[in-house]
């Protein structure tokens, strides 16, 4: 945790979600590059999400990957890339379901799978 001003904290693992949330972004642009659209969305969206995460020898006989990271800061991060970083969303608070999974990659391709749907 570090402190940032009026008696709030956050936490400390910001250089990891920044790249994160860059690679979200990097994303997303090659996406809209490949579609050749430009949207942005304004209103209410729905987030589904799905992280395919690496299966280590240590969790060979785990069903759940509990590794790092936390779901809920991925989440936050898919949130920041998709608004601050990219302009996808006018801002992140336009998230008003989230639908999220994390999964061992068994069978399919490691990293965050999203769609964003307008409601």
């Amino acid at each position: 945790m570090r402190h940032i001003g009026g008696g709030r904290m956050i936490a400390s693992n910001d250089k990891a979600l920044k790249t994160w949330r860059e690679s979200v972004a990097l994303a997303v642009q090659q996406e809209r590059n490949r579609l050749q659209d430009v949207v942005q969305f304004t209103g209410a969206v729905r987030l589904d999400v799905q992280f395919c995460v690496e299966r280590v020898k240590a969790a060979k006989d785990r069903a759940y990957p509990v590794t790092p990271y936390d779901l809920d800061k991925l989440i936050r991060s898919i949130g920041d890339g998709i608004s601050v970083n990219c302009d996808l969303l006018v801002k992140d608070s336009q998230i008003v379901v989230i639908n999220a999974t994390k999964v061992f990659a068994d069978g399919c391709p490691y990293g965050g799978h999203i769609t964003v749907t307008e409601l």
